[in-house]
């Protein structure tokens, strides 16, 4: 939704609004502006147009809401659009395009996928409903394969506890 927000922000504080003013306006590519707009008048309900007029004695196609949809008048909805800072939200879409760098080494890329397993793992377990111990990497690997060896085991009997009461 925070597309949606930016762009509708952009059709509001501009005059003459376009794709590419709106692209550049929020630095989102212009085919995800494209996108975002098909999916305000698909499934919010807004009617937004484009609209051909002279413009500064140059004819110009311009997008314009006629109608809100959803939110009935939108004039509650305006005045927030009307605050919204384009230029922050596009400097922060901006520096985080460009925090992400190259892994160029092993041990960079061994270090960024042990990292995300770590993650993952954590995620998994919270999905669970089990606070997991707080992981550090200084555990050994030797405990690490013991803890591993217990859960095969635990699974293993398990299942096979599983299979003794299908059979």
């Amino acid at each position: 939704m925070k597309y949606e927000f930016e762009v509708l922000a952009a059709l509001i504080q501009y005059k003459y609004p376009n794709t590419k003013l709106i692209a550049n306006a929020t630095g989102i590519s212009e085919r995800k502006v494209q996108g975002v707009i098909h999916t305000l008048n698909t499934e919010l309900g807004l009617c937004i147009e484009k609209v051909t007029g002279a413009v500064s004695d140059q004819q110009t196609t311009y997008l314009h809401i006629r109608s809100w949809g959803v939110f009935e008048s939108g004039a509650a909805l305006k005045k927030q659009l009307a605050t919204v800072d384009l230029v922050k939200s596009k400097a922060a879409r901006l520096v985080i395009g460009k925090k992400r760098k190259a892994l160029c080494s092993f041990s960079e890329k061994k270090a960024y996928s042990d990292s995300v397993k770590v993650q993952n793992y954590r995620e998994s377990m919270r999905l669970e409903g089990i606070q997991p111990a707080a992981f550090s990497p200084e555990q050994g690997k030797q405990q690490l394969q013991r803890k591993r060896e217990e859960l095969i085991r635990l699974y293993t009997t398990k299942a096979q506890e599983q299979l003794s009461h299908v059979g």
